[in-house]
């Protein structure tokens, strides 16, 4: 039976990750500050400060786990409750990666997948590929992320430690932070609020939330190495995927598309190229973006009416 150390295992993609895994015959050692509901009998919650480096070792030593999907990270969140790239938080979670990496490597570990983001590209209006697209991050999220997947391959080389780099796009779906765009839409029709946005021009590859998850876990099977995108390789204008909500809530009268200015630096264009994926693992996404998006609203739809109970 394999064993599988998964950090952030309590959250948004955390937890969706814990439901594929629980599927399998596995022995699951699961972080995070809150538990999931969706674990079952076969996970095991560790109480451990993944920054505290002697925490760490000591819970590698005990537990040896064969497998490492690391997606834990500091989402300190700007005031107003969305999540700041711009945090300076996100520089520690460089070293305690690293550390990670190290405490797994020292107990026996095999086989590592780490979770990186799209915003390590440079967002130059091309398709963004692996080994082609040229690697330039804008905020100190991209950048610490893509720090710490440059010293997780040199360390990775030296010691001989199978690993890949999950490099995720834009993800959505049931439990997202309220404030992201798709659930905040979804939210305020539903409250019979107006949506004011911007002209939603932007294109962006969106992937359900469980289609991400379980691309991490074909990575986790899998012999593939370094950076591999994660992501549905199609592109959505952000005014459709809006009119889509609206149009599925009949809430097309409260939105006001182009009420507000777009910040000069946003990124007109975010595709992600998957082919790696695809031909490499037994990975099919089973979501398309409007499937994803009404199973999210009656996610919410059904979160609500029981808080009104």
């Amino acid at each position: 039976m394999n064993r599988i150390m998964v950090t952030g295992a309590g959250g948004f993609l955390g937890s969706a990750c814990l439901k594929q895994l629980v599927k399998d015959e596995t022995e699951i050692y699961a972080i995070d500050l809150k538990k999931s509901d969706s674990s079952g009998e076969s996970v095991q919650w560790c109480d451990v400060d993944l920054q505290n480096q002697t925490e760490v070792d000591q819970l590698f030593r005990e537990t040896k786990p064969d497998k490492l999907l690391h997606l834990a990270w500091g989402m300190n969140r700007a005031e107003g409750g969305s999540f700041s790239y711009a945090s300076e938080s996100h520089l520690s979670w460089i070293e305690a990666g690293l550390n990670i990496a190290r405490a797994f490597e020292a107990a026996g570990g095999r086989r590592m997948v780490v979770s990186g983001t799209c915003f390590e590209y440079d967002h130059d209006g091309e398709i963004c590929k692996e080994g082609t697209t040229p690697l330039l991050p804008q905020n100190n999220y991209g950048k610490s992320k893509h720090e710490l997947q440059s010293k997780l391959h040199a360390f990775c080389e030296e010691m001989s430690l199978s690993y890949a780099w999950g490099r995720v796009f834009l993800l959505y779906g049931p439990n997202e932070n309220p404030n992201r765009l798709i659930p905040h839409v979804i939210r305020s029709i539903l409250a019979g609020n107006p949506v004011k946005t911007t002209h939603g021009n932007q294109v962006r590859d969106y992937l359900f939330v469980e289609d991400v998850a379980s691309a991490l876990v074909a990575l986790l099977d899998s012999s593939l190495t370094g950076p591999v995108n994660i992501c549905s390789g199609e592109g959505t204008r952000l005014k459709d995927i809006i009119r889509y909500i609206a149009k599925v809530l009949d809430g097309e009268h409260l939105l006001h598309i182009g009420a507000i200015e777009a910040p000069a630096h946003e990124v007109g264009y975010l595709i992600g190229d998957n082919t790696l994926l695809v031909e490499n693992t037994e990975w099919i996404p089973r979501y398309d973006l409007n499937t994803g998006l009404e199973r999210t609203i009656e996610s919410i739809q059904k979160e609500l009416k029981n808080v009104g109970k």
